[in-house]
């Protein structure tokens, strides 16, 4: 069987549930703004885990120097970009800035970024994915800080907010001390979702299992135990291919441990994890894995449609994007 164009993988209507804010930011925009501020906004493609969080660093001293309307052109732009890609649901995840000299708090922030989440999606002309919003909490940042993002997630829950990450350095803090703040979000019920195994850390992969958290980001340096407990639990897997390869967790797409997940029919979805920094696209990871795998249009079709239900929308949401690729079904099939 011969795997499925590029074209296709542009094609399908697809889901996108792990991309980062200010990873998604246009090279051009980044440098406009960077230009504007006198700052330096060249920022290189990465080449392992380490350089990722330099250029992570380039970029937040841009970001954090500008006002909200920036955070809103940069959110819009997103959503413009994936709705380019043919993406019909996306979920934004960011960790919450506050700035004295801009005058801005985490609360405007986050309104910010949900009042221009919510004018696209009210632009049904525009074909522009449903977008939502999840609230990042940054293990390099304080428990204080952590504490702020989470109330601040549970006070905007259902009102545009979906879910609760937990993200940055792997190498920095540990999951454990952020136990009370993480105790607090299940208590709100808020979904969560982990940056998982980046690196080999078995005693904190399995206190994170052990958490049970909705979805799983990456999942890359695994032990048999970690497996094991993967499998009885089946906690879904946000799969970032191209991240993982430029942080080298991965030799090549072809030993990805993507092909074994998918074989195995274990719940998995494709996801771009920082399109803008690293260059990619959602169509650009369905390609991947079409060249990598030898994975033919129905083979990427179903794992987009399988998508749906790893969302943390609400059933009505997966109801309407259910509807919305049955009937794109009945015109490419």
């Amino acid at each position: 069987m011969s795997s499925a164009s590029f074209d296709w993988c542009q094609t399908i209507p697809k889901i996108e549930l792990h991309a980062h804010l200010h990873g998604s930011i246009r090279p051009q925009t980044l440098k406009d703004l960077a230009k504007q501020k006198n700052l330096d906004g060249n920022v290189q493609v990465p080449t392992n885990l380490a350089s990722c969080f330099q250029m992570f660093d380039v970029l937040h001293k841009v970001t954090n120097s500008l006002d909200l309307s920036f955070i809103s052109r940069i959110t819009s732009e997103m959503i413009q970009d994936f709705s380019q890609e043919n993406v019909v649901y996306l979920e934004i995840r960011s960790t919450l800035k506050e700035n004295i000299q801009n005058r801005y708090t985490k609360r405007d922030y986050v309104e910010t970024i949900l009042s221009t989440i919510n004018s696209m999606n009210g632009r049904t002309n525009k074909n522009y994915p449903i977008s939502k919003f999840i609230v990042s909490i940054d293990r390099s940042q304080s428990e204080q800080s952590a504490l702020e993002n989470v109330k601040l997630a549970t006070e905007y829950f259902g009102k545009g907010v979906v879910g609760i990450d937990f993200c940055g350095n792997p190498i920095k803090n540990s999951f454990s001390e952020f136990k009370n703040v993480m105790s607090y979000v299940k208590k709100e019920r808020i979904p969560t979702t982990l940056h998982f195994a980046e690196v080999y850390n078995p005693k904190e992969s399995m206190e994170m299992l052990a958490f049970e958290p909705d979805r799983l980001g990456h999942a890359c340096f695994l032990d048999s135990a970690i497996i094991d407990s993967l499998y009885q639990k089946l906690i879904p897997i946000e799969v970032c291919i191209t991240s993982n390869l430029i942080t080298e967790s991965f030799p090549s797409a072809r030993e990805h441990r993507f092909l074994k997940f998918f074989k195995d029919r274990y719940p998995i979805c494709l996801s771009t994890d920082d399109p803008g920094l690293f260059q990619t696209s959602l169509s650009k990871e369905y390609f991947i894995a079409a060249e990598a795998f030898s994975l033919g249009k129905v083979d990427l079709w179903n794992l987009s449609r399988s998508s749906i239900d790893l969302i943390f929308s609400d059933s009505s949401v997966k109801s309407h994007l259910e509807s919305k690729f049955t009937k794109i079904q009945q015109t490419l099939f």
